[in-house]
């Protein structure tokens, strides 16, 4: 018995090596439980009929069922197989009680014909075209990947060309390839969900079953056919992204035989879209790769490549990502917009220098990803942090605003120029202007920084608190604060942030002594003196740790 689960099994791959007795049984009890058009893949040839002969049992026990028989069949031209004949005099008794009652066949043969390697598929065409006249829907396997004309022959003919198997691969996974894809394929043109699972099926392989076709890979199975469990088809969207961008990424060739490629690069493009933005930046950039192959001009592989270049990015593989995004300029993306995507590379690099000559150029050339305004914004954040303060604030100036970020910028510039009071000034701006959330915290550090260099401590501990508590701290927070409490006389509260900052970094020896001092302040001689020795070990040259050690070292 099988339980399909959320829905009902559209189609049940079978491998070669499972024993056909044992599988013909188990279909039996199954396909009654299948969707009532099911489809049947076996992937080797049926020498005995046995599959067959379940199939046609199971078809007449069930007078409302359809199966579409998909019959891997070597050797087709000559005189057919006998495994093939036996499958057309079965669909041939069911084309009649279908010409009978008027409908469809309830019994649809589609022979997968077999091109062994280096054999010219010609023959195999013609053998297709003959199936075809008898009410068969033929497909071909072919090994390698076939020239233009074999192809376009093969797209008159109305033939689907499968392509593989690649080496060290079987026809089955050729095929449950092929069914992930056109699944994602119907999906595309239905303008549904591209990452949902594709159509539910089970694989029969090597005596297992397996409740799709990543989970097979995987070698992860439901149960033996020779059990009497029952089997759940139960997607995990998790498996079921892997899996859509493995089949996607690897079907270039296959597309390509089938004349399908401007629908294979927009599904790799648009797939690629979607799982970068579900953070699977890895499996995005290959499939965009694989959208790139597929285009049939400059544009389209530019549009690829750019989208290539941002997953690789977004990855961290900068060389790669800037590799992507030359590539792209090379098919006549606008100079100006891939300037500033490897600008974005050299930020990335922390290479500043050369994303200010990448943000020049962008500026000189034009640009439609960002405008004049916020291309002087991205250089004067390269300048803040090359510490150029003064190109910094002539950048700034011509970035537009008001805004936060701006008066923020113009604070810091103030700030390392010694001008304490002027900072001030534009941080308040920038408080009142509304940062982000997550640039809220630096705010209030860089104001409590002011406030310490104006010796407004109590006012410093205020904002350095806030900033504390609004994002996650360094050792320059703590250290900072613990000043300004030491100078307040608040040395219990400087010793917890000092031993913060320790703990951040046990090797900042001025830390280690800046705890000695505030602990001796409190009181605790014998901690504070462990503390200055240790800080000695670090840095022997801090004199004051030295001076204080020999002091609490001098009897009385």
């Amino acid at each position: 018995m099988i339980d399909a689960g959320p829905a009902a099994v559209e189609r049940v791959f079978v491998d070669r090596e499972s024993p056909r007795t044992v599988v013909a049984e188990w279909l039996a009890a199954a396909l009654p439980h299948c969707a009532w058009s099911c489809h049947l893949v076996v992937a080797a040839p049926d020498d005995d009929g046995t599959l067959l002969a379940a199939v046609v049992d199971h078809l007449r026990r069930e007078p409302l069922a359809t199966l579409h028989h998909h019959q891997l069949v070597e050797d087709a031209w000559g005189e057919p197989s006998a495994a093939l004949e036996r499958l057309m005099t079965a669909a041939e008794g069911f084309q009649r009680e279908a010409y009978r009652e008027r409908c469809g066949s309830r019994l649809v043969p589609l022979p997968i014909l077999t091109v062994p390697p280096g054999a010219d598929p010609r023959p195999q065409l013609e053998a297709a075209r003959g199936l075809a006249e008898r009410l068969a829907k033929p497909s071909l396997l072919l090994s390698e990947a076939p020239s233009g004309d074999v192809a376009a022959e093969g797209a008159a003919a109305g033939l689907r060309l499968y392509l593989g198997p690649p080496e060290g691969a079987s026809p089955l996974e050729v095929l449950t390839t092929s069914h992930v894809l056109d699944s994602a394929l119907d999906r595309l043109a239905g303008g549904a969900t591209l990452l949902a699972p594709c159509r539910p099926h089970l694989v029969v392989a090597g005596g297992r079953v397996h409740a799709c076709a990543r989970q097979w890979a995987l070698g992860v199975a439901t149960g033996g056919i020779d059990e009497a469990a029952s089997v759940a088809w139960a997607p995990e969207p998790e498996l079921c992204r892997g899996c859509l961008a493995d089949a996607v990424a690897g079907s270039t060739g296959a597309l390509t035989a089938n004349l399908r490629r401007p629908e294979g690069r927009e599904l790799a493009l648009r797939v690629s879209a979607a799982l970068a933005e579900a953070g699977e930046t890895g499996p995005a950039a290959a499939l965009a790769r694989a959208a790139a192959e597929l285009a049939d001009d400059g544009r389209r592989r530019a549009e690829a490549r750019i989208q290539e270049g941002l997953c690789r990015l977004a990855e961290g593989r900068l060389a790669v990502a800037d590799e992507a995004f030359v590539a792209a300029a090379g098919e006549g993306v606008a100079a100006g917009d891939v300037a500033v995507h490897r600008a974005r590379v050299q930020v990335a690099w922390r290479d500043d220098i050369e994303a200010l000559d990448r943000y020049a150029e962008a500026l000189e050339l034009g640009t439609g990803l960002l405008s004049t305004e916020q291309l002087h914004m991205e250089m004067a954040l390269s300048h803040v942090r090359l510490e150029e303060w003064d190109d910094a604030r002539a950048h700034l100036l011509q970035a537009g605003g008001p805004t936060a970020g701006i008066a923020f910028n113009l604070g810091v510039c103030d700030l390392y120029q010694g001008r304490a009071a002027e900072a001030l000034t534009h941080f308040d701006e920038a408080l009142v202007l509304g940062p982000a959330a997550d640039e809220l915290g630096r705010v209030h550090f860089f104001r409590g920084f002011g406030l310490k260099e104006l010796e407004r401590y109590d006012e410093a501990v205020i904002d350095l608190e806030r900033s504390i508590g609004l994002e996650q701290a360094e050792l320059a927070h703590h250290n900072l604060l613990g000043f300004c409490l030491y100078k307040l006389g608040r040395h219990a509260e400087a010793v917890a942030s000092f031993e913060r900052a320790v703990e951040l970094d046990p090797g900042s020896a001025v830390d280690w002594a800046n705890l000695g001092v505030n602990l001796e302040r409190s009181g605790e001689l014998e901690r504070a003196a462990a503390m200055y020795r240790r800080a000695l070990r670090l840095d022997p040259r801090l004199d004051f740790a030295t001076a204080a050690l020999e002091r609490l070292s001098t009897p009385g």
